[in-house]
C-alpha cells in the first residue's frame, strides 16, 4: 500500500500541489486521510496484538480496539473509486 502511494498518479498529483488537494474532498480522501487512518489502525492493532499475548486472560478491550481498527479501515475506503 506504502509503494502504490508513492507510485500512483492521484497521490504524486495531490502532492504537487498540496493546498489544492487539500481543498477537493476526494484528492484529500486519496493523498492523506486514507493513508493515515490505515496507518492508525495498523498501529491499533499490533499494539492490542502485543499486549493480547502479555495479558492472555482479558479479550474484550482488545476486541473493542479490533472493532475500532476494522471500522477506521472501513471508513476509508475509497468506495466512490470501485463503482465507478
Amino acid at each position: 500500500g506504502l509503494i502504490l502511494l508513492m507510485v500512483s498518479p492521484i497521490t504524486k498529483a495531490a502532492f504537487s500541489d498540496i493546498g489544492a488537494a487539500m481543498g477537493d474532498s476526494a484528492m484529500r480522501q486519496m493523498a492523506v486521510e486514507h493513508p493515515i487512518m490505515n496507518l492508525i489502525a495498523v498501529v491499533l492493532v499490533t499494539i492490542a496484538g502485543v499486549k493480547i499475548k502479555k495479558d492472555g486472560a482479558k479479550y474484550k478491550p482488545f476486541f473493542i480496539a479490533y472493532l475500532i481498527a476494522f471500522f477506521l479501515l472501513l471508513t476509508r475506503i475509497p468506495y466512490d473509486n470501485w463503482l465507478s
